[in-house]
């Protein structure tokens, strides 16, 4: 390809790294040294304490239009069609898919590629938000069929010096180690910026994350996306946090806790039915709840209408978020083989209702799709000073 390449070095017997400069020896250390005994810095910190409640507060449901124009609904498919995402011509899936899919030389195997730390999740609760920088992009990985492998981490605080900040770090941190291990997808490699502040407001504590997955193969990788008229809709949640999202980067109240084990045992079967080729469409239901969710599902003509049912959950289901959910689509016997899992795990299964075509029916409001695809594509627009 015309590129420059050099060999560094090679393999040698013993634990040490020996460092040479024209032909001389300039550093030989073991690497333990650096990084099992490397020094610590013990900052005032406090013991993480859960900032759940005992019930969400009730509020107004969030209007799917005004959260499909506004700053964090609208669509960034303006940024990222400019650039090209098929270099090498192994591109699986693209930017327009929630995970990135790109088939191995050779062996043909899928690497799953996606990004994971939520922000308005970690200013609700920083252990919370530490677990789900790691767990909610493996489900994303799981939804398609992988397996996490590894992550890699760049770890975005505030100031140290201060005790709610180094607070935020140890509680994210340990939370994001502890689901490394139970997940074993080590932390490969990474970065910590600190002091990020402007006049006294320090950034919101951001544990950012990238996670790689690997499936045996590219085949029957679910769409993120309906796929076909008719389709049956469900709802896979394992109970856990719910709260009743964020928008305007306020601290937001939540009940509930996660169980790390349980959530690894749940990805774990996840992928397995998954892996099946059952599944034609799947997605984690992330911010703005379950009724932005399903319309990221919509492409095209294809919609959905979807009653609502005992799935519902606070004062405003369509938009509460719940850690961790997942919506399917399939033929109507995917829904006995979930619900098989769903007992093995303690997790729960809803038929939500039927891809349809032309709208999307929430309940008993029925909105043309194209209404919504204007609203959506057209929001950038409104707001291009602040997305710029």
């Amino acid at each position: 390809w015309g590129l420059d390449a050099s060999v560094l070095g090679e393999v040698i017997v013993g634990p040490e790294v020996e460092l040479f400069w024209k032909n001389e020896m300039i550093c030989k250390i073991d690497p333990s040294l650096l990084t099992d005994n490397a020094p610590v810095y013990e900052r005032p910190y406090e013991a993480w304490q859960s900032r759940a409640v005992r019930a969400l507060p009730s509020r107004a449901e969030l209007s799917l239009k005004e959260t499909l124009e506004s700053v964090q609904g609208t669509t960034r498919r303006w940024i990222y069609q400019q650039y090209d995402q098929r270099v090498g011509a192994k591109t699986v899936r693209d930017c327009g898919d929630s995970v990135a899919v790109v088939r191995l030389p050779s062996s043909g195997r899928g690497l799953g590629l996606v990004l994971g730390c939520r922000p308005h999740v970690m200013r609700m609760d920083a252990q919370v938000g530490g677990y789900d920088a790691a767990f909610y992009p493996a489900l994303e990985l799981s939804a398609k069929g992988f397996e996490p492998l590894a992550m890699t981490d760049c770890l975005n605080f505030g100031n140290p010096e201060k005790t709610e900040i180094m607070s935020d770090f140890v509680a994210s941190v340990e939370a994001l180690a502890e689901a490394s291990k139970i997940m074993d997808a080590p932390v490969i490699s990474g970065n910590v910026s600190f002091y990020n502040e402007t006049l006294n407001g320090n950034i919101t504590s951001t544990p950012s994350t990238g996670l790689v997955g690997l499936r045996a193969d590219i085949k029957n990788v679910p769409r993120s996306q309906f796929t076909r008229v008719g389709d049956e809709i469900l709802l896979w949640r394992l109970p856990g946090v719910s709260f009743a999202g964020d928008i305007k980067g306020e601290r937001t109240a939540f009940t509930g806790g996660l169980d790390p084990q349980a959530i690894s045992v749940w990805l774990k079967e996840v992928r397995e039915l998954v892996m099946e080729g059952q599944v034609h469409a799947s997605r984690v239901v992330g911010k703005f709840g379950l009724q932005y969710a399903l319309y990221r599902m919509c492409e095209g003509d294809l919609g959905a209408r979807v009653q609502l049912g005992d799935w519902a959950v606070g004062s405003a289901p369509w938009s509460t978020e719940s850690l961790y959910e997942l919506v399917l689509t399939g033929s109507s016997a995917l829904l006995s083989d979930v619900q098989v899992r769903a007992q093995r795990t303690g997790s729960k299964v809803w038929r939500l209702g039927r891809v349809d075509s032309g709208i999307l029916a929430l309940d008993n409001e029925e909105t043309p799709l194209a209404k919504l695809h204007e609203a959506y594509r057209g929001g950038w627009g409104k707001h291009f000073a602040l997305l710029a």
